[in-house]
């Protein structure tokens, strides 16, 4: 054992009674029990050979100790608290021990059908890449035979993978000095200037999803988008990589806009009159400064009236 609990209240109050050397004493015995998983000796030289007790108060020491805290079984000093914990120990090894032969077991099958699958699938001319799960290699073999993983009974046609979109117009349609106009337009509408090369890579790749026709358009729509976001101050928006934002589609997040503030009053009562004038609120005859505010006030709040 390399390891064992050692629970220092239960300890310390058990052996509040020992002297420093009885208390090291024992702590030097249980671990050489514990180091051996077995009972000790009983030889006190041997023990005090094994614990490097040469002075004679340390021999006597392990004689107190053993007394105390050990029973004499035949030719051994057990403890039935370390009895119980090695025994507990080595039967979790042994647990151990058997899940790790399971895994061993279970990786070499693994191994031996991968062999199996690859072999199967060469008859048929075809070599799959050398990190194809199972899964996948049962899959290829099923487009060929009539079995898939049973065996091969009777080869079937593999059939044509469909065509990829070409692409070769919209990529002829972007010629380099028309990405970089788009380009310059989505750089300098507020996004987060940072790794300019990947996030022209970025741009690109999210452009030639599009239509030629569909470039400006979008390109426009992503400048907005960013504006938007950050007139209202989108949390975590402000520190976004540009290339997060093109390669995660951050457009398509949801927008939640920030809640406009209500009209709020001048402090100095003396241009109440004119802040009223001025945004079109009602202008009451014969009220009091005191009164007015309270009024505009209550008008505000009961209309929602934002500023803007």
């Amino acid at each position: 054992m390399n390891y064992y609990p050692h629970h220092i209240g239960d300890f310390n109050l058990a052996t509040r009674h020992l002297t420093r050397i009885e208390k090291s004493i024992y702590r030097d015995l249980l671990e050489l029990y514990y180091d051996q998983e077995a009972p000790l000796p009983n030889n006190v030289d041997q023990l005090a050979r094994l614990t490097l007790a040469q002075a004679e108060d340390e021999k006597t020491a392990i004689r107190t100790v053993l007394n105390e805290y050990f029973f004499l079984d035949g030719n051994a000093w057990q403890q039935t608290r370390c009895d119980l914990i090695i025994q507990n120990y080595q039967e979790q090894q042994a647990k151990n021990n058997e899940k790790k032969k399971s895994s061993n077991e279970r990786k070499v099958k693994s191994r031996e059908r991968r062999k199996e699958l690859f072999e199967k699938l060469k008859t048929f001319g075809i070599v799959p890449a050398w990190n194809a799960t199972i899964e996948q290699l049962v899959t290829e073999l099923s487009l060929v035979t009539s079995e898939g993983c049973h065996g091969i009974v009777t080869a079937k046609p593999k059939p044509k993978p469909e065509p990829k979109p070409d692409k070769t117009l919209v990529q002829a349609s972007l010629n380099a000095d028309e990405f970089e106009r788009l380009f310059l337009l989505f750089w300098i509408s507020g996004i987060n200037k940072a790794n300019k090369e990947g996030a022209k890579k970025s741009f690109k790749k999210a452009l030639l999803k599009k239509r030629p026709d569909e470039h400006e358009l979008f390109v426009n729509f992503l400048v907005q988008d960013v504006q938007k976001r950050i007139k209202n101050e989108q949390l975590g928006f402000g520190n976004m990589l540009p290339t997060t934002y093109l390669n995660g589609e951050r457009w398509n997040d949801q927008l939640n806009l920030k809640p406009k503030k209500l009209l709020a009053l001048p402090v100095d009562d003396s241009k109440l009159w004119e802040f009223a004038k001025r945004h079109g609120l009602p202008n009451p005859a014969r009220m009091t400064n005191f009164e007015y505010r309270v009024h505009l006030k209550n008008h505000i709040e009961q209309n929602k009236i934002v500023e803007i």
